[in-house]
């Protein structure tokens, strides 16, 4: 489900009470995009396309623009690895020759995190056009802080 207003689209998890798919908010005025919460859909292909469409469909609007894309996924499957990464590169080259700054939010107690992260940083770096910088966070805060930023409650899965 999405709800479009002023400029930005929030793509909202089916079941908010047991989410298989992130928040994901696209604020085509601000050109900073998030990824938040956790990604375990059974086809994560098709759970993204619908973001890369919307994407696709406003491209005159980021095409050679700075974008800003943050991602705080606390939880993420096998099959999200490899489409996440996939739907990011795709983002790289649409906004190309603008630049890409991905800010990637993990979970400072989680120790397979950062391996993961490893693996996201040397696909992603591989486009000119694109930084990747990684953090580590208490994930309490930044969920805190998309509340109060964008009005959503996000369930963690524990």
């Amino acid at each position: 489900m999405n709800i479009e207003k002023m400029g930005k689209v929030v793509f909202k998890p089916e079941d908010a009470s047991n989410p298989t798919t992130p928040w994901i908010i696209l604020d085509y005025d601000a050109m900073k995009f998030r990824l938040i919460g956790v990604s375990l859909p059974e086809n994560p292909g098709l759970a993204y396309r619908v973001i890369y469409e919307d994407i696709q469909k406003h491209t005159e609007i980021i095409n050679g623009k700075d974008l800003t894309v943050d991602v705080s996924l606390w939880y993420c499957n096998t099959a999200s690895a490899k489409v996440v990464p996939m739907m990011l590169e795709s983002i790289c080259k649409l906004v190309a020759p603008g630049k890409v700054t991905i800010h990637w939010h993990y979970d400072r107690d989680d120790a397979d995190a950062y391996g993961d992260i490893e693996y996201f940083k040397d696909f992603l770096t591989e486009q000119r056009n694109c930084e990747f910088l990684e953090e580590a966070v208490d994930t309490d805060i930044t969920e805190t802080q998309a509340e109060k930023e964008y009005g959503i409650k996000i369930k963690k899965q524990k």
